[in-house]
C-alpha cells in the first residue's frame, strides 16, 4: 500500500527509469539483507520493505505501460503482460523452492538477489538508464 501511495509523487519527481532501476536495486539488496537476517522482527521489517520495493517496480511498470499503450490496444497489451508476469511467477517460485530444498532458503534468497542485481547490468537496464526522466532519449 505504501508503494501505491508513493508512486504518483515519485513518478512526478524522478520519472519511470529512475524509479524502475532504483526500486529493482532495492529489491535485490533487500533480498540479501533478508537472507542474512536471523531474527523474526528484523526479518519482518526487511520483508515489508522488500514488498514495498517490489510493488513499486510492478506498479511503475504497469502505469508506464498503460500510459504508452494506445487505448484500442490496452486489453491486448495488458493481457499479454499479465500472462508473462503471472506465468513466470509460478516457474520462478518452483525453481526457488527446488533450490531451497536442495541447498537452503538462505542460498535460494542470495541466488535470487544475485540474479536481480545482475539484471541491472544487462542491456535493457542500461538502455533504461540512458532514458531521460520523461522516458524519451536525451
Amino acid at each position: 500500500m505504501v508503494a501505491g501511495l508513493a508512486v504518483p509523487r515519485l513518478r512526478l519527481r524522478f520519472g519511470t527509469p529512475v524509479i524502475s532501476l532504483t526500486a529493482l536495486a532495492a529489491v535485490g539488496s533487500l533480498l540479501v539483507v533478508w537472507a542474512l537476517t536471523e531474527h523474526l522482527v528484523p526479518g519482518l521489517v526487511v520483508l515489508a520493505c522488500w514488498q514495498a520495493a517490489n510493488s513499486l517496480v510492478s506498479l511503475n511498470g504497469i502505469i508506464e505501460r498503460q500510459e504508452q499503450t494506445p487505448d484500442h490496444l490496452q486489453g491486448r497489451v495488458n493481457t499479454t503482460a499479465r500472462m508473462i508476469a503471472w506465468g513466470g511467477q509460478p516457474a520462478g517460485a518452483a525453481l526457488a523452492g527446488l533450490l531451497a530444498e536442495l541447498t537452503s532458503p538462505r542460498t535460494a534468497l542470495l541466488t535470487t538477489a544475485a540474479a536481480v542485481l545482475l539484471s541491472l547490468l544487462l542491456p535493457p537496464a542500461r538502455a533504461l538508464a540512458r532514458l531521460s526522466p520523461s522516458g524519451s532519449r536525451d
